[in-house]
């Protein structure tokens, strides 16, 4: 789970099957903005230290290879970027998705294993 503040309060509420779901399409999300990153690569991706789909955007830190060489920084540069590059939109895509999966993942540890009934 690491450190940060967790305000993911809308995955508590989730049946295991929803959440399942959603880790699915999530993962769809990721393979299908993967497809449109060109020569963009993302190398590193970090949720930062707020737990929160909207906040991610500002401070994630994400690192990704282009054509020019290496980027490191908050995400809100790279989100910036995006909006002249479809490629860096693709690639903030790929990171948002892989957030959610994180936050998911985070989830169904917390929730630890089910006892097996005899």
């Amino acid at each position: 789970m690491g450190l940060g503040i967790n305000l993911r309060f809308d995955l508590k509420p989730l049946t295991d099957a929803q959440l399942a779901e959603l880790l699915e399409l999530s993962w769809k999300r990721h393979e299908e903005a993967k497809g449109y990153t060109g020569s963009y690569k993302l190398l590193y991706s970090s949720r930062g230290p707020i737990r929160h789909s909207k906040a991610y955007p500002f401070f994630s830190i994400l690192r990704y290879g282009t054509p020019l060489g290496w980027s490191l920084g908050l995400a809100l540069s790279c989100s910036m970027e995006s909006l002249i590059s479809a490629q860096a939109r693709a690639v903030m895509q790929m990171h948002l998705a892989l957030s959610d999966i994180a936050d998911a993942m985070d989830e169904i540890r917390r929730r630890g294993p089910r006892r097996k009934i005899i």
